[in-house]
């Protein structure tokens, strides 16, 4: 168990720190962190937990969340709890001490930037605030989010950014159907299929965008390869003369040449030139042309192989803009000393 104090913070990392002062508070408790997918957010082991900074106008610790079960404030575990349970264990019965944020309470500080209640609609989306809303205590800086009306997670933040507007304080009716026992299944039901976003909004960004990137680095890599095989194959491709036996449209001038040539098997194939990779023109004549032993069954001449080296489209070259700029994102440090440099 560990205790989650409002307005003060966790053991003797308290909310309103540096960064240096968390960083050394962590060390005194041997706790170990993770701050290498974002600066702003860091996330502790053991206890699971969430630290989240604001540049306001330095860098200070702004908000302690968790999702442990074993996470306490005063003394009561709230994780698992109803709302109405865990309000009756704070005893909070004052409702316009309360007020409805919706989404993930880590998200109100993302990239250091604070919190600003402005951004919020003054309009609540009614009851689905039970399924994926966060009940704040404005008088504790206290926060439950919720999850079918079921407390999912804790979090305490300095009173300063706490929402005054959000959606609005809890009302009778909210809280009689957060006391409904139907309520849970009710909210699953209606909120099925959008399922897969909680999970979506549960894993960090740059997790996120780190996969995305490795995918679109992945899908480039296959690109580059199959190219560079193609025309390596095109340029060790086997040699053969064929003749003309048809011109298309007939007539004197046509657009493309038919060429027969032999396969490897002793059957005959043919192929369809265009007359801007050969200067036969006459039925008859000879022309070389080129296959692959993978697929002797499309031939053309060198010029052409040239021009089609691949059978990819080049189109899919637009994947490297799109991994450069996954990359720079990824790595905001690296472009800020290129832009120095």
């Amino acid at each position: 168990m560990f205790e989650l104090t409002p307005n003060v913070g966790l053991w003797n990392i308290r909310l309103g720190d540096s960064e240096a002062d968390v960083r050394q508070a962590l060390r005194d408790e041997g706790l170990q962190w993770d701050e290498s997918l974002d600066p702003y957010r860091w996330e502790l082991k053991d206890p699971w937990c969430t630290l989240s900074f604001a540049n306001d106008p330095t860098k200070r610790l702004v908000q302690i969340s968790s999702l442990c079960e074993t996470a306490e404030v005063y003394g009561r575990s709230l994780v698992g709890l109803k709302l109405h349970e865990a309000l009756r264990a704070l005893n909070i019965s004052r409702f316009d001490d309360t007020v409805w944020s919706v989404g993930e309470v880590e998200i109100d500080f993302a990239d250091g930037k604070p919190f600003v209640d402005s951004d919020q609609r003054a309009e609540r989306p009614g009851e689905s605030v039970l399924h994926c809303g966060t009940l704040w205590i404005k008088s504790l800086g206290l926060g439950l989010s919720l999850y079918a009306a079921e407390i999912e997670a804790l979090a305490i933040r300095e009173l300063k950014y706490v929402p005054r507007i959000g959606y609005g304080p809890l009302d009778e009716q909210t809280f009689d159907a957060a006391r409904d026992p139907q309520t849970p299944a009710a909210l699953l039901q209606s909120h099925q299929p959008a399922a897969w976003r909680k999970l979506v909004t549960q894993i960090p960004f740059r997790a996120l965008l780190g996969l995305a990137t490795l995918v679109t680095g992945a899908v480039l890599a296959w690109v580059i390869y199959t190219m560079v095989t193609d025309y390596q194959s095109w340029l060790e491709a086997t040699p053969v003369t064929g003749k003309v036996v048809a011109l298309q449209p007939e007539g004197p001038i046509p657009h493309e040449i038919v060429v027969e040539y032999p396969l490897p098997d002793a059957q005959r194939a043919r192929t369809t030139i265009p007359l801007a990779y050969t200067t036969v023109r006459e039925l008859g004549e000879e022309v070389e042309v080129v296959y692959r032993p993978s697929n002797p069954a499309v031939a053309m001449t060198r010029l052409q192989a040239r021009d089609h080296f691949s059978s990819l489209s080049m189109n899919w070259l637009l994947i490297v803009p799109i991994f450069g700029w996954e990359l720079l994102c990824l790595f905001p440090n690296y472009r800020q000393r290129w832009k120095k440099g």
